[in-house]
């Protein structure tokens, strides 16, 4: 799943239909991502966000959400949500720390034998 998810070709077409993607670095070294979608009616979509694990738990991927938050807003959105797999403790931590909220569930099949069983957080767009 993953190769297919991040494969260049994937990415770039992701970018070219306006998800908006952009690298975490720390000093001159990319340590993780985030995508981000804004969508109709003033809602954005955090489609990915990934941190390098030896540096999670130290107030990066705060800094992403909030940067995702910025963007999202500058792009005219009100509300930015996600979907979290219901197993990952640690980000759904990490996002209800951020002002995430849970609003509901979803279970789909997704393909070659995936099934994603995710929570749906939720939260307003604005200031941090």
């Amino acid at each position: 799943m993953l190769s297919w998810m991040y494969a260049e070709e994937r990415i770039v077409s992701e970018i070219e239909a306006g998800l908006r993607w952009e690298v975490a670095w720390l000093g001159e070294a990319a340590v993780g991502f985030y995508a981000v979608e804004v969508t109709a009616g003033g809602e954005a979509k955090l489609h990915k966000l990934y941190l390098l694990p030896e540096l999670q738990g130290r107030g990066h991927g705060q800094v992403m959400i909030a940067r995702a938050n910025e963007v999202v807003r500058e792009l005219g959105a009100t509300e930015l949500w996600l979907q979290v797999n219901k197993q990952n403790t640690r980000a759904l931590r990490a996002y209800e720390r951020a002002g995430f909220r849970r609003v509901k569930e979803a279970v789909a099949e997704i393909g070659g034998g995936f099934v994603m069983d995710d929570f749906i957080l939720s939260r307003p767009v604005g200031g941090e």
